[in-house]
């Protein structure tokens, strides 16, 4: 399912054609939309089976993304859902994550002007109905050579699909000479939503202050295998917000440290809380990214039976179960 665009000139086209012929198709068929690049806080995936690219976003970051044009079956002026879109046919289909994010998106796309006219659209969620523009957060319409949409990402959003649509395949190459396209996605002023906005996952939080986590020491990916990597936490809650720091620094030389802490998720029950935040790597202080930490306090660290306590964080190694030092959960 997707959604139809119909343009003046293809009305007129329509009209004009329709006098010696008995109906008009236009056509194209998308062989995929595959990210080649990506930057700052952005994960990519490729589905070489399926030709469908997408990438997540957890900061600030950016992504490229490459695709073509290869034969001539129907399009309409629907775009399928990328799920099921198997392979991208007619539209090449990029998708989008975000995850209790909020920010601000840039998707362009450049092809060659002389052979053809391409339009942009994104649409949020997945699963359109074809006669529902509602979902459509923005589209370009032009003649030139690239076309560009700019939209926000709400804390709610978690997926969004680039749709590069063939509207004039007139002048097309043939089938063995494929027509490609480019693509780039540019995230910018990304935040981590604060508790209640977002998707953050649930957990008690005092209207008054008072949680805290705190530690320090070594992980290591199991109890039983030598540390891997530092770490530093201390977060509370406070009347005004949220404060604190926490950092890690693996055997591979890889350095993190938070900058500012936006959300913290307590959970009493499990002695457990999830941090977001933004920070940077010691390599790149001027690259600011979001990141998600998550700590449990079991006992007394290293001295606590299996699992014992844990530190992870979805920067360098990861950390994971804490060898040697402590975790410790506050309550009010």
């Amino acid at each position: 399912m997707g959604h139809a665009f119909i343009r003046s000139w293809q009305l007129r086209a329509a009209v004009v054609v329709g006098v010696t012929v008995t109906c008009v198709v236009f056509t194209g068929h998308a062989s995929a939309a595959i990210f080649t690049s990506n930057f700052g806080a952005t994960v990519c995936a490729n589905d070489t089976t399926n030709q469908q690219g997408s990438c997540t976003f957890t900061g600030n970051g950016s992504a490229n993304f490459a695709g073509k044009f290869i034969d001539f079956s129907t399009f309409n002026g629907f775009c399928q859902a990328q799920a099921s879109d198997t392979p991208d046919e007619p539209c090449g289909l990029f998708g989008l994550n975000f995850s209790n994010e909020t920010g601000k998106v840039t998707a362009s796309i450049a092809f060659g002007a002389s052979a053809s006219d391409l339009d942009l659209c994104v649409v949020r969620g997945a699963g359109q109905n074809p006669f529902d523009t509602s979902n459509v957060v923005g589209c370009s319409t032009g003649q030139g050579a690239t076309e560009t949409v700019t939209f926000t990402v709400n804390c709610t959003d978690t997926h969004f699909e680039v749709q590069v649509l063939p509207i004039d395949i007139s002048f097309f190459t043939s089938p063995i000479s494929p027509f490609p396209f480019t693509g780039s996605t540019v995230a910018s002023s990304v935040t981590t939503c604060i508790a209640g906005q977002g998707n953050p996952p649930p957990g008690g939080q005092s209207a008054a202050g008072g949680h805290k986590v705190t530690g320090g020491g070594k992980t290591s990916q199991s109890p039983t295998t030598p540390p891997s990597a530092n770490f530093n936490v201390n977060v509370m809650e406070t009347t005004a917000g949220f404060k604190g720091k926490t950092s890690i620094s693996d055997n591979t030389g890889c350095r993190f440290r938070s900058s500012e802490i936006d959300a913290v998720s307590f959970h009493d029950e499990s002695k457990s809380a999830d941090i977001f935040g933004k920070g940077f790597f010691l390599n790149d202080q001027n690259t600011i990214v979001g990141f998600h930490a998550t700590v449990q306090d079991n006992g007394q660290g290293a001295n606590t039976s299996p699992p014992g306590d844990i530190y992870t964080i979805d920067k360098c190694n990861g950390g994971g179960v804490v060898v040697d030092g402590n975790v410790m959960y506050h309550i009010p």
